[in-house]
């Protein structure tokens, strides 16, 4: 007989009896107890671990890659994860333990045998032991293993380059193009690999074959080579990328894509001269519509670069005379030689007859061509300050201000401009009211901030110095950067040139003889100034005399005496707001007047070099480029 006295504790279940609710109850309990230990050490271990990855992340992050590698490699021994094994490679290859860091990749290549990283690891390390050899070797078992594969080229060449093997990246690049029979393959990779490398000569031929057969990548490439240049101390690669473009373009004359880069180049560069060769080319052989030479003369006369503005509103004016925008660029172009005309030195009154003749058509009544308002603001000037016919300025600014229909801007603009002449004419408090009627209604644009900064300006004229200094400093920030510089540049004046008896007498003397400037009371300025020298020999205002001294004698012909004014206040206060501006007026001089072309390279040089935070450096770098043209 069958002894049944014994039989295992899960019996009951198998033979499907019915279970006590006492016996459940215990059942579950133990099952709970057990695997909740279970559960806990794993918690536990887990818990454990990551407090180690990041002691050791900790560690390598503070460079102590001896103690990096002891917990990585504890960390590598129990499961070999990939992060990991990256982590402890590293710590090791700083600390030059290459056997111990090939010892590793091995692993690594046996248990993944798909992954490239780990053979480009292996040739990293043979390359820092010195094994030529064996890097070769492995570079061709790598190769001959990818071309089994193609489509996990990209992943070797990938693993190449986070090793900064670029050598060994580019050729396999070159294997897959040659493989696939098409040159064309991987160029945008091929061009990165290149710049790493520091070879921007093979990247930029890269990248204008690139663009030869897609033209599609042209923002991609502007955007690589815009950071290329930015990163270019010694000034080399502007020129290099210049070049290979004018021998592109020739190649591929009906390329729009090229010339377009091109302009763009130009563009960055502020090499608007260049940049409207381009702009015209691709009108004429693409667009056929005006609009890219209009914008670059917009943004020329922006940048006060007014000739070649003129040229290219003439040629929109010409090429498009039956269009809207010929007749607006007609407008635009004797606007241009307005503020070009003012900001020239040495004017006569039949210079601005001259250009008040070629005001007359755009302001007579004529349906088809309304005049423009903008038109009629800049003749309201013109009489007024260099006709001196206040009279007529004022009257054509009024009726402008009186027309209902003109948009809210030109009521602005035109306020504003009545309020110089009111300055013009000695009327402060009627042009303190007219300043303060266009910033109450353009509070938050850019006339109510030239309203502001105008009206700041006139106090300082009248002496209220604390209070034009309190605006002043209000306009600092939160406005143009045009506006911000002189509120800086004038708040400056005020503050830097206090007496040392806490008065503001020499100031109230200087800013007299500005006002008479503002003026056009030039001998009067002068006497101002030169009761100044008798007076305050030794005061800091002497920067400021000097400057405003060199605009007189500029306004008036005498360059050489501006040019030796300027000079002295550059080499007696190399530290003043001025000097950089000094710098780059002497420079200007130099070119444009003396015409002493290598006096003026050296002092747009020195500029740059001396004081390479002004905010003239693009212009003089500007104004050099123009003297070293790129053939």
């Amino acid at each position: 007989m069958r002894d049944i006295s014994w039989r295992p504790w899960y019996s009951l279940i198998i033979k499907r009896q019915p279970l006590s609710p006492l016996f459940l109850r215990g059942l579950a309990f133990l099952l709970i107890y057990f695997l909740g230990f279970d559960l806990l050490a794993q918690t536990n271990n887990q818990q454990q671990r990551q407090a180690e990855e990041r002691l050791g992340i900790q560690y390598f992050q503070q460079r102590q890659f001896k103690e990096a590698s002891e917990v990585f490699e504890r960390l590598f021994d129990q499961n070999g994860q990939s992060y990991i094994y990256n982590f402890y490679f590293l710590s090791l290859t700083e600390q030059k333990r290459y056997k111990e860091a090939a010892k590793i990749a091995k692993q690594m290549v046996k248990r993944y045998p798909d992954e490239y990283r780990y053979l480009a690891d292996l040739v990293y390390i043979s390359i820092q032991l010195g094994d030529q050899e064996e890097a070769k070797d492995l570079e061709s078992d790598a190769l001959r293993k990818m071309k089994k594969d193609p489509k996990e080229g990209p992943n070797l060449a990938n693993a190449y380059r986070a090793r900064l093997l670029n050598a060994q990246a580019l050729t396999v690049y070159q294997t897959l193009r040659n493989q696939s029979g098409n040159e064309n393959l991987y160029l945008l990779e091929t061009a990165s690999v290149y710049e790493i490398d520091g070879n921007f000569q093979g990247a930029l031929e890269t990248y204008i074959k690139l663009l030869e057969v897609d033209a599609k990548q042209l923002s991609t490439i502007q955007m690589r080579l815009q950071f290329s240049l930015a990163q270019d101390i010694t000034g080399d690669r502007v020129p290099m990328v210049k070049k290979s473009l004018i021998k592109a373009i020739q190649k591929n004359p009906d390329s729009r894509s090229f010339s377009e880069l091109m302009y763009w180049l130009c563009m960055q560069e502020k090499d608007f001269s260049s940049a409207l060769v381009q702009a015209k080319a691709i009108d004429r052989r693409f667009d056929k519509s005006g609009a890219l030479p209009y914008e670059l003369a917009r943004i020329s006369a922006q940048a006060e670069d007014y000739n070649v503005a003129m040229q290219a509103y003439k040629y929109v004016s010409d090429a498009y005379n039956a269009s809207e925008l010929g007749w607006v660029s007609e407008n635009q172009l004797v606007l241009i030689e307005f503020e070009k005309l003012r900001a020239t030195a040495h004017t006569s009154e039949d210079d601005w007859k001259t250009l008040a003749s070629k005001f007359e058509p755009l302001v007579k009544d004529d349906p088809t061509r309304p005049t423009r308002p903008d038109v009629e603001i800049k003749w309201a000037l013109l009489h007024s300050f260099y006709l001196h016919d206040i009279k007529k300025g004022r009257e054509i600014l009024e009726k402008i201000r009186e027309n209902s229909g003109i948009g809210s801007s030109y009521w602005g603009d035109a306020t504003l401009e009545l309020a110089d002449i009111e300055v013009l004419d000695g009327n402060f408090w009627k042009a303190q009211l007219l300043y303060g009627q266009v910033d109450k209604t353009f509070k938050t644009d850019e006339v109510g901030y030239q309203a502001k900064f105008k009206a700041a300006r006139l106090s300082y004229f009248m002496g209220q110095f604390d209070w034009a200094k309190a605006q002043l400093d209000i306009l600092k920030s939160g406005t143009t950067r045009l506006i911000s510089n002189d509120a800086i540049q004038l708040s400056l004046c005020i503050s830097d040139n206090i007496s040392p008896d806490s008065t503001y007498d020499a100031l109230k003397q200087f800013s007299r003889a500005e006002l008479a400037y503002f003026r056009n009371q030039d001998n009067l300025a002068l006497e101002i100034l030169d009761s100044l020298k008798g007076s305050y020999l030794s005061h800091p205002i002497f920067d400021d005399v000097l400057y405003l001294r060199s605009n007189i004698y500029e306004r008036s012909g005498d360059y050489k005496q501006a040019d030796t004014l300027l000079a002295l206040l550059v080499s007696n206060y190399p530290k003043s707001i001025l000097a950089d501006k000094g710098l780059l007026n002497r420079g200007i001089l130099n070119q444009e007047r003396l015409k002493n072309v290598q006096k003026a390279e050296e002092l747009f040089t020195r500029l740059i070099m001396e004081y390479p935070g002004s905010i003239y450096i693009h212009e003089a770098r500007r104004r050099v480029r123009d003297l070293k043209p790129i053939n």
